[in-house]
């Protein structure tokens, strides 16, 4: 952390993506365990952690897009959260 501040911007995101390529991994190993039981599921969970996989690997070597990504994600959150305070508050008022 020499820089700081400064590396947090690729810092975090790589940290991310480094846990979802494991979580990922994991997923891959469980659909194999699963497959004997409920092989729609197995397919189901092997095809998103294939998603996750890649995912992850674009996140690792583009980490400032993922750093973007997460910030347009926590923006979309917000505004999300502010349209369901309001029309919570606008049905109040109509009672």
């Amino acid at each position: 952390m020499a820089y700081g501040y400064l590396s947090l911007p690729i810092l975090i995101p790589t940290i991310l993506a480094v846990a979802l390529i494991v979580s990922s991994i994991g997923g891959i190993i469980r659909a194999n365990r699963l497959k004997p039981w409920a092989p729609k599921m197995s397919d189901l969970l092997l095809g998103l952690s294939i998603i996750g996989l890649l995912l992850g690997l674009v996140l690792l070597f583009n980490p400032m897009i993922a750093s973007i990504f997460v910030s347009y994600i926590i923006a979309l959150g917000f505004v999300y959260n502010g349209v369901t305070y309001l029309l919570h508050a606008l049905t109040r008022l109509e009672e």
